[in-house]
């Protein structure tokens, strides 16, 4: 998709099942039922816009429950997943979301406004989420990273670079959002008042 728009479709705008979608511009917004829905194959966003979907499931802008999701620029933005579901920008039940690029804001949900993992979730480079929120729209709600999973850094030429910012939270009892990784908790903010990202011992813990 190297251009134009797909919006006001019923079921979802985009459904990734195998192969390889590309979008490097243009929009995927107002569709019923969210933007894109990848369950295998992979789905790269080199630009562009994901916008305005409002829906009952998770996953408002993106669902990924297989296969590969790699944003390395682009927005997604203005995406709500209501009631009590989660991930209004990007949910993550399975398979991976590699992200080094682009932004996450102004989305909405039960937990993890702007991005709910319960798979693999990679960062690095300039990746930035932050500006999402609950579905009260004004408590912080980021990245939401569920009690069996962890953040993954990227490294070498993917490492974070000066402009990341990921804000997030974690359901993990200890508190670590990323493990076996250096001292990369300046592109880290916690959601939660009053809490700090740090560095002990390899980890990556919200205190």
């Amino acid at each position: 998709m190297s251009g134009g728009t797909i919006s006001g479709n019923t079921g979802g705008g985009v459904s990734v099942g195998s192969g390889t979608f590309t979008m490097s511009s243009g929009t995927i917004s107002g569709n019923s039922g969210g933007g894109v829905s990848v369950s295998g194959g992979t789905f790269t966003m080199d630009g562009g816009e994901i916008k305005n979907h409002t829906t009952t499931n998770s996953g408002g802008g993106v669902s990924v429950s297989g296969g590969t999701f790699t944003m390395n620029s682009g927005t997604i933005s203005g995406n709500t997943s209501s009631g009590t579901s989660n991930g209004g920008g990007v949910y993550v039940a399975s398979g991976t979301f590699t992200m080094y690029g682009g932004t996450i804001s102004g989305n909405k949900a039960a937990n993890g406004g702007g991005v709910y993992n319960n798979g693999t979730f990679r960062v690095g480079k300039t990746a930035k989420v932050s500006g999402n929120t609950k579905i009260d729209g004004t408590t912080r709600s980021n990245a939401y990273i569920t009690g069996s999973t962890y953040i993954t850094i990227g490294t070498g030429t993917n490492a974070p670079a000066p402009g990341m910012e990921i804000w997030a939270q974690t359901a993990r009892a200890d508190n670590v959002i990323a493990k076996d990784v250096g001292a990369v908790q300046a592109y880290f903010k916690a959601d939660e008042a009053g809490k700090l990202v740090v560095f002990d011992n390899g980890d990556l813990i919200i205190q």
